[in-house]
């Protein structure tokens, strides 16, 4: 649950939570999950495929960790071409209101396809978008634009907003 300073708790009641360090120094730790709830299927430190990074002033990682933001899935990150993973990308599309949803999608290390879709009759400033998105995510990146009624669904009738078709 999220407090009204903003900060996320886990839920020491339903199990013990895990923020996992990263290998690479990347400030988004893995979430593992430990329950024993179901006693059909207990889960112990369960790669629940998100990352998150916790709050700064806690120094505490497993347990009841407190968590300052969510970063997303796992593969859910751009890989710069040096290396560096960049997850929380939603923000970009924030500062222009003539979008209604938008997709990342990495086809190369050096490059990526913007999938955009727009609110009706308007327009965008296409540059203004390149020039937000090297300066957030990367100047390594190259990203073109392609136009969309919809981003594409997945099954459960969601987007991604970023895809990494990498391997990365």
């Amino acid at each position: 649950g999220q407090a009204e300073d903003g900060i996320y708790h886990t839920n020491p009641l339903i199990g013990l939570t895990e923020l996992a360090p990263p290998d690479d120094g990347n400030e988004e730790h893995t979430i593992l999950a430990t329950t024993l709830c179901n006693t059909a299927m207990p889960l112990i430190r369960y790669d629940v495929g998100d990352t998150a990074v916790p709050h700064e002033y806690e120094n505490r990682l497993t347990g009841n960790p407190k968590i300052a933001a969510f970063s997303g899935r796992k593969d859910d990150y751009l890989v710069t071409p040096s290396g560096r993973k960049i997850g929380r990308t939603g923000e970009i599309f924030g500062y222009f209101p003539s979008v209604k949803e938008a997709q990342i999608i990495q086809e190369t290390p050096e490059f990526c396809r913007l999938l955009i879709a727009l609110e009706p009759n308007a327009t965008l400033n296409e540059q203004a978008v390149i020039s937000q998105c090297q300066k957030k995510l990367s100047q390594e990146l190259r990203f073109v634009i392609e136009y969309t009624d919809q981003v594409p669904r997945g099954s459960n009738g969601k987007f991604k907003s970023v895809i990494n078709k990498t391997g990365s």
